[in-house]
């Protein structure tokens, strides 16, 4: 048996093995869970990375807390609320089994390769389970970016006034946010026009640093190419220009990864990879090399006097309150020209949250969204 059948077979047995874990899970809810958890862990420890995320216990809190409170009889009191302890009993079972099942889906899915393993599962009657998939690593990171968002207002709000209406408020406005995440999900945007760079510099004649503009659009929709149109022109009319652009390297239909170029000197490192290595930051199917993220940061710092300064892009490790994150405060408090940042057209319903928690100066300056 070769490695890779090894694997395989592997990733099967242990699968099956947590699956029954699951099936059995009403037993004894905290002791399967647990073990469920040491076996996902001995498999592979990334299987077990997203449960140390505070965003990640932050859904299941809501869970448990919200339900025995608004459904069922009430029958107990904790500080004048009063709740179902039968349901709370329900929901906490219902939790187990949620990172009992998140456990065995990460445990079946990581390092996969989705496309040659869909028609197996399709010849077993999964025939949805690349649409889940793809929706799954489509959905988590907006979803942490959401709650990591949220608790930080969670915590500002709680440290200011210690109100259980804080939390109400909370649980109320994370609910709200899933449902524009959906909303934005399912829209359709391929309709939106786009304005030339030539369109953008007039456009920025009439506007007074400093100002910020957001350039917004899907995976692969040219964002860094329009940036790199965008310097040559601005170049060309004397402007100075700096930061940092992401440029996409392609290996394979099914292999690339990023490098991070800085603008003035043209210098530019690997930023990430698909391979698997010991990383704490792990976005979707990339893993990046902090020291690159770090070079990134000090590049930024250095390009605080430009007159257009250009970040691409702005995303999830941000939202997390990493990747570039501690540049961004440094030019919250210093910068005062034309900033232009890339986001991902569905993280844009979480920037003003973004902004307001993290960048207070630059949340209140004139901005424009291409």
């Amino acid at each position: 048996m070769n490695l890779k059948s090894l694997i395989t077979s592997l990733r099967l047995g242990v699968s099956l093995l947590i699956f029954i874990g699951v099936f059995f899970l009403q037993i004894s809810p905290v002791g399967i869970t647990c073990l469920i958890f040491i076996i996902a862990w001995i498999y592979n420890h990334n299987t077990v990375r997203p449960l140390k995320r505070i965003p990640f216990w932050v859904t299941i809190g809501i869970l448990v807390i919200a339900v025995p409170i608004f459904t069922g009889i009430q029958d107990k009191t904790f500080l004048t609320i009063t709740y179902s302890s039968v349901q709370l009993s329900k929901t906490m079972l219902m939790a187990f089994r949620g990172i009992s099942v998140f456990l065995l889906f990460q445990v079946i899915t990581i390092n996969l390769n989705s496309e040659k393993v869909t028609a197996l599962f399709t010849k077993l009657g999964f025939s949805n389970f690349n649409s889940v998939y793809t929706l799954s690593n489509k959905t988590m990171p907006h979803l942490r970016s959401i709650l990591s968002a949220r608790v930080t207002e969670l915590r500002v709000e709680w440290k200011a006034h210690h109100q259980l209406k804080s939390v109400f408020d909370f649980i109320i406005l994370v609910l709200r946010d899933l449902i524009r995440l959906a909303e934005s999900l399912g829209s359709d945007t391929s309709g939106n026009e786009k304005i030339t760079p030539l369109d953008f510099i007039q456009a920025r004649k009439n506007v007074n640093p400093p100002s910020l503009t957001v350039i917004t659009g899907e995976s692969g929709t040219g964002k860094s190419r329009w940036l790199a149109s965008l310097v040559t022109c601005l170049n060309s009319a004397g402007n100075n220009v700096d930061g940092i652009i992401s440029e996409k390297h392609r290996i394979s239909d099914s292999d690339w990864h990023h490098n991070l170029l800085r603008i003035e000197t043209g210098e530019k490192w690997q930023l990430n990879t698909m391979s698997n290595f010991d990383t704490h930051i792990h976005v979707g199917k990339f893993f990046f090399y902090p020291d690159v993220i770090e070079w990134g940061c000090n590049q930024l710092i250095e390009s605080i006097d430009a007159n257009y300064l250009i970040i691409d892009e702005i995303g999830i490790l941000e939202f997390n309150g990493e990747g570039f994150l501690p540049a961004l405060k440094i030019i919250d408090d210093n910068f005062q020209g034309y900033l232009i940042i890339t986001i991902r057209r569905q993280l844009m319903n979480q920037l003003d949250i973004f902004l307001k928690s993290h960048l207070p100066t630059i949340s209140k300056w004139k901005r424009t969204t291409v």
